[in-house]
């Protein structure tokens, strides 16, 4: 298993991130981000060697109404991957988007 640190930078104010992909079979409730700053969330989980599919599921509130990042028109369109390969490095691979 290799430690990956995932961290999102948002341009919108969100009151939840989850880290989704094929790793959790893209449950949002699996992998909640922490907010580290206004604006940034993290995330640090243990992945085996192999490629993954991922996206963010962001949450919003717009107009008083809670809407999240899996509606918008392409999120599946613009999922990310990553290729965790073993390490000898002591500390976590990161992963910033």
């Amino acid at each position: 298993m290799v430690r990956c640190i995932f961290r999102l930078s948002t341009k919108v104010r969100v009151i939840g991130v989850s880290l989704v992909g094929d790793f959790n079979n893209w449950s949002t409730a699996s992998h909640p981000m922490n907010q580290v700053a206004v604006d940034s969330w993290e995330v640090e989980l243990d992945l085996p060697v192999g490629s993954y599919r991922y996206n963010y599921f962001e949450m919003q509130v717009v107009n008083n109404t809670f809407v999240s990042s899996i509606k918008y028109v392409g999120f599946f369109d613009q999922v990310r991957t990553v290729r965790v390969t073993p390490t000898e490095l002591p500390s976590p691979i990161a992963y910033t988007n």
